[in-house]
């Protein structure tokens, strides 16, 4: 009798399940963040609501309940070097985190510039979670895919 499915056959069974790769941007005052996801999801069509899932103990979770916004700003799966690189707290140098270049969004929460070519949007608190409960936002009129 066997203990299940090898742990190569697991990652490779779950990478094929589809989801988004993407950072998740977030800022409070002059601290600001990236954070790798994998995990975003429509929770309402109307008003329209994203959950994302974010550790309790993330700098990112304080940073998204403190300014109030995020950011989910979509990458290629064939592009996965960007996310070794946030990993950990992002670094603010110029108009830049870790490297990548950004842009403030109308929230104020950084928007990567460069990302899969698709855009990336928005979204403001609409309520929040406690623990490692998944918080759902409202994006306010509805997705905004900036040009």
């Amino acid at each position: 009798m066997t203990n299940g499915p090898d742990v190569e056959t697991i990652n490779k069974v779950m990478w094929t399940i589809p989801n988004a790769l993407c950072l998740i941007g977030s800022r409070s005052g002059d601290e600001w963040n990236g954070m790798t996801q994998s995990w975003v999801s429509q929770v309402s069509m109307e008003p329209v609501l994203v959950a994302i899932s974010v550790d309790a103990q993330a700098v990112t979770n304080r940073l998204i309940r403190n300014g109030g916004s995020f950011t989910v700003n979509l990458w290629d799966r064939e592009d996965t070097r960007v996310f070794v690189k946030f990993s950990k707290p992002a670094v603010k140098d110029g108009d830049t985190l870790n490297g990548r270049p950004i842009r403030t969004g109308v929230t104020g929460a950084p928007i990567f510039t460069v990302s899969s070519g698709r855009s990336s949007s928005e979204a403001t608190i609409y309520s929040s979670a406690r623990s490692s409960t998944p918080a759902s936002t409202k994006t306010g009129r509805g997705p905004r895919w900036p040009q």
